[in-house]
């Protein structure tokens, strides 16, 4: 492993764009009839003190390099993903590659991607944002943080978790079109978990950040007195009677949702038949005052890309217009599937799907939003979706509100929201105009007209 004060950034890009271009070689050489290949390097930094102990304070630090190459021979294609030693062990993992490529069954499905797709330059889209790494820095940012909730209200009796998560990482990607292009990038995250209590009634609640610039490591007080009024805001919870309510999902609840559709819509899944949303381009499955784009070109954002793991240009674009769904995100593999073309949607991993996605719709301010329920529940915060996603049968855990004649009147205690996301969507009648300015999924807060909650 690389000394870990060794910084990652740009000027290891011209480095890497020689190994790959080794790499490349090395599979002409092996007899590989196409290859395409990815080098990242990444530098890592967490730092975490839990509740409130400093024996229970600590701080790891971490970097890695790794190689991935896929070979074709015809329709046979061998992929090999290894720790890499500086270029070392390249011609081993060519080998293994080929090995794996000629016991492989054919598929017509595999290949790279249409040369005329890929960039002749790589756009800056301002995603690498420089940082000590300084672990006694990130320490003290979690200390400052912790305290701030501990001091904010004498309510707020512990600080289960707090934490900072710091990463930079240079990824190059080439194919034997004769494309190499890499870029840089880097995110930081602060949260807080704030436990509040009083009167037996208890409440644990999180506020995270995450950006690419450090700027959210010097504020950590901020974070900190957030998660305290969260908790604080949610004492003396009561229990929801169980009914079908109107609901109105604050922008952690519909980002939740909202990442269910982004998951239905992926190739492999309508590919295989295992989306409800598989069959269903040119349907409308929102009110038509609704959109849902993506921008992987938008400078500085969490979800921006130049191209994708194809190497293809990723390009802004609407996978709903005016209600109705235009399109699904596709590979080069999965479009072939589809007699469709990439979208340039092809990612390593399920955590890259989300590109700077929003929801986008004549927004209606959030008063106005909440004074139109007569009824209903306000969700706050919920935990990850339980998504069924060939039925498109969702259930969501949530903390939240009890609302009348359009104010709130008490928080709720725990409870389950559930229904079916296709159903969910169509029932959207408003959109808020309380949309985060960060985040790979973006979105205001939702009235949807009627969902089931019952006690958790």
């Amino acid at each position: 492993m690389d000394d870990f004060n060794t910084a990652v950034g740009p000027h290891l890009l011209d480095g890497m764009h020689g190994q790959l271009q080794h790499l490349l070689d090395e599979a002409r050489r092996q007899g590989a009839d196409a290859c395409e290949a990815r080098l990242l390097r990444r530098r890592s930094l967490y730092s975490t003190r839990v509740a409130g102990q400093s024996q229970s304070q600590s701080a790891k630090a971490g970097r890695e390099f790794t190689v991935a190459v896929a070979v074709l021979l015809g329709q046979q294609k061998g992929l090999q993903i290894t720790p890499a030693e500086d270029g070392k062990n390249f011609s081993e993992t060519v080998a293994k590659a080929l090995r794996q490529a000629r016991e492989a069954a054919p598929d017509p499905l595999v290949g790279l991607a249409d040369a005329a797709r890929m960039p002749t330059s790589v756009t800056d889209l301002a995603l690498f944002h420089d940082w000590s790494f300084d672990p006694e820095a990130a320490s003290a940012t979690v200390a400052a943080c912790e305290q701030a909730a501990l001091a904010s209200d004498p309510r707020i009796v512990q600080v289960p978790s707090c934490y900072v998560v710091a990463q930079q990482n240079c990824e190059v990607y080439g194919n034997s079109h004769g494309f190499i292009g890499g870029y840089a990038g880097s995110t930081y995250q602060l949260t807080c978990v704030a436990k509040a209590a009083q009167a037996g009634s208890k409440r644990t609640c999180e506020k995270s950040l995450v950006q690419r610039t450090p700027a959210v490591l010097q504020a950590p007080e901020l974070i900190g007195r957030q998660a305290a009024e969260r908790a604080l805001r949610l004492l003396g919870g009561r229990p929801v009677v169980e009914g079908d309510y109107p609901l109105i999902c604050g922008p952690d609840a519909g980002t939740e949702l909202l990442g269910g559709f982004l998951q239905a819509i992926q190739g492999g899944k309508v590919l295989a038949g295992q989306s409800f949303l598989a069959g269903c381009l040119g349907q409308t499955l929102f009110d038509q005052r609704i959109a849902i784009r993506e921008y992987p070109s938008l400078p500085g954002g969490l979800g921006s890309i130049p191209f994708d793991a194809d190497g293809v240009t990723a390009m802004d674009q609407a996978f709903v217009e005016a209600g109705r769904l235009r399109g699904y995100a596709l590979n080069a593999e999965t479009a072939r599937g589809l007699n469709l073309t990439t979208t340039g949607n092809a990612v390593d991993n399920e955590l890259e799907i989300a590109r700077n996605l929003t929801l986008e719709a004549p927004a209606l301010a959030y008063t106005a939003l909440l004074a139109s329920v007569a009824r209903g529940v306000l969700v706050d915060a919920v935990k990850p979706i339980q998504l069924d996603l060939a039925s498109g049968q969702f259930s969501l855990i949530g903390v939240g509100f009890w609302v009348e004649h359009g104010v709130i009147q008490h928080p709720l205690a725990p409870f389950v929201v559930s229904g079916n996301l296709k159903e969910a969507f169509a029932a959207i009648s408003d959109v808020a105009d309380d949309r985060p300015a960060y985040g790979r999924i973006c979105t205001g807060s939702w009235l949807i007209e009627r969902l089931h909650v019952r006690p958790r």
